[in-house]
């Protein structure tokens, strides 16, 4: 009997150290297993990573065998190695995350996931972590054969390893663009502009990573100077920004309604530019470089909250109005949806505008500043119009992308018109002055286009469609007000 009690009460056997290396840890996201077990054995990584190590085993043996001088070599190698790992990093990887949220939504398997514990979130992280592991997989592979590459001499081992690394990290930033829009309706953006963006790093990789250019980013990648230092440091903290935003948009795309994801995003966006102001005004750096930084955080933060649907439910007003009338003001601002995000961009593009300012000595230039508000107008013409067609939009964000691009695509086809006439006849611009871009082909020609017009006439212009956007929002915050109202008589 006592056998018996001891045989039942014995502890099961525990798996061996191999069976538990053989899968995921349980502590990992269901997504994220299940999107690395469909992406190990797909055939599109397998294909890459094994022609990669063929091609790259073949190259190292090759030279070995054939350079009686191996330091003329060396550099080659390391041209050879760096085109391929960025073809494979750059190109093929990103390409991968083509409609991979589309997928789940057009299958209708998105619903069960939403369902479950994850979050919008956690799905999209789970698809980006999974293509960025397998890029991870193939940096690891890739790594002796720049070690080895060591013994054929002159290399600059701290900079190859670099720049090997932000390879990595642009490439982790570009599958994330690709995911986040990979849940937009037109198949225009999600499929054709990263085919596209593939196309031309096949056109331009192999050019980067021979000659000078590649010696250049090698010296830069090593950060042997202040200016290249701080150049890679900003350029990789706007790398991560953009694919932080990215991500944010496919989230956004399949959260519920009830998921707020705005307010998070607006207020990063409005720390980051509250950081900027200090940095202009003491910081001894350039006004272009921080006015390209405030760009990259104000671009892509006012197109999405320009073109928030506007469905504002009490559970996301309920913390603001907890809070008193200080809340209240705070959620004009950070409530998800257009109209609130009409002001949150003022205040954002007022902020941006004030750190640029504080860090330009003399008076501003002419050109620079057409050029700033010509981009501003840029994203508010758009928004004007989904929000007057809005019943006749399906989704607002592909709607406002798809003008942004027809503006952008107009104008360079102008200032291409404009460049190949004489100067007398480049006038016609002017008929085209409701699109703001035009303004920005305008300053190409300075003898024909006056820069104390161009900045009146853009300033008109983009002022214009934010006299227009501004009351239709004010209209739909009745709609904030009664929702707030119904919070407070429950309460």
């Amino acid at each position: 009997m006592s056998d018996t009690a001891a045989t039942a009460e014995s502890p099961p056997p525990q798996p061996l150290v191999a069976d538990r290396l053989a899968d995921f840890s349980d502590k990992l996201s269901p997504m994220l297993v299940k999107e690395l077990r469909q992406g190990l054995r797909a055939k599109t990584f397998v294909i890459v990573f094994l022609t990669l190590q063929g091609l790259l085993l073949l190259v190292l043996l090759s030279a070995v065998a054939a350079s009686a001088q191996p330091q003329r070599a060396g550099g080659a190698i390391s041209g050879i190695i760096f085109m391929f790992y960025a073809l494979a990093l750059l190109v093929i990887q990103p390409i991968r995350g083509i409609g991979t949220l589309h997928r789940e939504v057009q299958g209708k398997t998105i619903e069960l996931m939403v369902l479950t514990r994850l979050s919008a979130w956690k799905i999209v992280l789970g698809k980006w972590i999974s293509i960025v592991s397998q890029s991870a997989l193939i940096l690891a592979a890739i790594v002796p054969y720049l070690i080895l590459r060591y013994w054929f001499g002159d290399m600059n081992l701290f900079g190859e390893l670099s720049l090997m690394l932000l390879v990595f990290v642009a490439s982790a930033v570009l599958t994330a663009v690709v995911v986040g829009i990979s849940c937009v309706p037109s198949v225009l953006l999600r499929g054709l502009v990263p085919l596209l963006a593939g196309g031309f790093g096949l056109f331009i990789i192999p050019r980067l990573c021979f000659g000078r250019p590649f010696e250049d980013m090698v010296s830069v990648a090593a950060l042997q100077t202040s200016e290249h230092f701080w150049g890679v440091t900003i350029s990789m903290l706007c790398a991560l920004y953009v694919g932080w935003t990215s991500l944010g948009i496919g989230a956004g795309m399949i959260a519920p309604a009830a998921e707020n994801h705005a307010t998070l995003k607006r207020s990063i966006t409005l720390g980051l530019l509250i950081l900027l102001i200090p940095i202009g005004a003491f910081a001894p750096v350039h006004p272009e470089a921080l006015a390209v930084l405030v760009a990259v955080i104000l671009v892509p933060s006012i197109a999405l909250a320009l073109t928030e649907n506007f469905n504002l439910m009490p559970p996301i007003c309920g913390p603001f109005v907890r809070r008193g009338p200080a809340g209240r003001i705070a959620g004009r601002l950070l409530y998800p949806g257009w109209p609130s995000g009409v002001l949150f961009s003022g205040g954002a593009v007022a902020l941006g505008v004030g750190s640029v300012w504080l860090a330009i000595d003399g008076p501003m230039d002419r050109e620079f500043t057409i050029v700033l508000i010509s981009l501003l107008g840029s994203l508010l013409m758009p928004a004007v119009i989904t929000v007057i067609f809005d019943r006749k939009i399906k989704s607002r964000f592909t709607t406002y992308l798809l003008l942004f691009a027809a503006g952008a695509i107009v104008t360079f086809v102008l200032g291409f018109i404009a460049a190949s006439l004489d100067g007398g006849s480049r006038g016609f611009l002017w008929f085209f002055a409701w699109l703001p871009q035009t303004f920005i082909a305008m300053t190409a020609f300075p003898r024909d286009f006056d820069r104390d017009t161009l900045t009146l006439v853009s300033a008109t212009v983009s002022g214009a469609y934010l006299l227009i956007l501004v009351p239709l929002a004010l209209m739909h915050f009745r709609r904030i007000s009664e929702v707030e109202s119904e919070i407070e008589e429950v309460a």
